[in-house]
C-alpha cells in the first residue's frame, strides 16, 4: 500500500445532500459516491501515458476518508486530489497507466483503502489494448505548470515498424482552440514510417487544469486512430496560497479567520476583494513600505445558518494588468 501527500483538491456539488441514510450498507454508499469504477482506453501506441480521472462525488452525509491505495501494477501512477473529502464535495483520483513495457492486452488500475465513513476498498479499474507495432516517444504532451502568459511548445516522436509500406497518419483531431498540432513524416524505409509531432499550448485567461487528447487519423483499417493525451497546469500571475480550505465542521453562524499568501511574479496591490459566493470577507492588505511581490492577507468566513455542507469563494483582483482574480475556495460542514 501506498500513501502519498498531496495539495487538496476539492470541488463544490450542485446535489442535494442526504440522498443516502446514515447506516447503509458499506456497498450501497460505495456506488452511489464512485459511480465510475472501470475505464476502457481501447487500442493504444506501446509507451503511451495514458491517463483517466476517477469521479469521487460525496453524496452522503458524512465525511469520506481515503486512507491509502494499493496499485495493480508497477506501471499505474496514482494522484489523489484530496485524501479527506466533506459531504456535498467532490474530488478526483487520476490514474496514469504507463505501457512502455507492455503489449496486447493490458488491465491495471488500483484499490482505494478507506476508513471512513465506514472501512471499504474500492476496485478502480483500466484497460487497453498496445499495439507492438507503433511506438511513440515520450508517451503523452505534458506541458506540466505554466504561466497564463506562456506558450510551450512539445515534440513527440511517432514510430511505425508494422510492415505496412503504404501506413501514413491522414490527420488529427483534438478538442480545444489552444492547441496547435503539426505532424511532419521524418523517414519512410522497408515498411517502416517515423513521424514528428509537434505541439504547442497557446497562452489563454483560463485558469486552472488542462487537459485533452490528440487522436491521430490513419489509414490503418485494423486500428484508424492513435490517441495521445494532454495535460497542464495553467497558473496566473497572480496565486493565493493556500488557495483551497477545508474548514471542517463549523457551528451556524459562527466565523472562522484564516490568513492567505498573495504571490506574484512582479510587486504588486490588491485593488479589490469579493465574496463570489458564500459569506467571505477579506480585511485591508497590511501596508507596507516597499513594494513586494509576497503579501499577506487576513479573510473571515462566516458559517451560514442552515446546517449542511457549505462552499464559498473569495476572488482578489490586483493592479496586475489583464490579470484573472486569483481564487480562494472554503469548505465547510455547518452544524448545530
Amino acid at each position: 500500500m501506498r500513501f502519498r501527500s498531496i495539495p487538496l483538491l476539492i470541488f463544490a456539488l450542485s446535489l442535494p445532500i442526504g440522498m443516502l441514510e446514515r447506516n447503509l450498507p458499506a456497498q450501497d454508499w460505495v456506488n452511489a459516491i464512485f459511480p465510475d469504477r472501470n475505464h476502457e482506453f481501447g487500442t493504444v501506441a506501446k509507451g503511451s501515458k495514458l491517463r483517466y480521472s476517477f469521479k469521487v462525488a460525496n453524496v452522503t452525509d458524512k465525511e469520506l476518508h481515503i486512507s491509502g491505495y494499493k496499485t495493480k501494477c508497477g506501471c499505474t501512477d496514482v494522484k489523489i486530489g484530496a485524501d479527506t473529502v466533506p459531504p456535498g464535495t467532490q474530488t478526483t483520483i487520476e490514474a496514469t497507466l504507463d505501457t512502455t513495457n507492455f503489449s496486447g492486452p493490458k488491465p491495471s488500475g488500483l484499490t482505494l483503502v478507506i476508513d471512513r465513513p465506514s472501512p471499504a476498498e474500492v476496485e478502480l479499474n483500466m484497460n487497453c489494448f498496445i499495439r507492438a507495432d507503433v511506438t511513440l516517444q515520450p508517451g503523452q504532451f505534458d506541458f506540466g505548470t505554466v504561466k497564463r502568459t506562456d506558450g510551450p511548445s512539445q515534440t513527440l516522436a511517432l514510430q511505425y515498424v508494422g510492415g505496412n509500406a503504404d501506413f501514413k497518419i491522414t490527420g488529427s483531431q483534438h478538442h480545444s482552440p489552444r492547441l496547435k498540432v503539426k505532424i511532419t513524416e521524418e523517414n519512410r524505409a522497408n515498411g517502416q514510417a517515423s513521424y514528428k509531432i509537434v505541439a504547442n499550448f497557446e497562452p489563454s485567461a483560463n485558469l486552472g487544469f488542462y487537459k485533452d487528447q490528440i487522436t491521430l487519423k490513419t489509414n490503418d483499417p485494423a486500428s484508424p486512430e492513435i490517441p495521445i493525451f494532454v495535460t497542464g497546469q495553467v497558473q496566473g500571475l497572480l496565486s493565493a496560497s493556500p488557495s483551497v480550505m477545508n474548514l471542517g465542521q463549523v457551528a451556524k453562524g459562527a466565523s472562522v479567520q484564516k490568513t492567505i499568501i498573495l504571490k506574484a511574479d512582479k510587486p504588486f496591490a490588491v485593488k479589490e476583494t469579493k465574496a463570489a459566493k458564500g459569506t467571505v470577507t477579506a480585511d485591508a492588505p497590511a501596508a507596507s513600505t516597499a513594494e513586494q511581490p509576497i503579501r499577506t492577507l487576513n479573510i473571515t468566513y462566516k458559517a451560514p445558518d442552515k446546517p449542511g455542507p457549505d462552499h464559498a469563494v473569495l476572488e482578489i483582483t490586483s493592479d496586475i494588468p489583464d490579470e484573472p482574480p486569483a481564487k480562494v475556495n472554503l469548505f465547510a460542514t455547518v452544524g448545530p
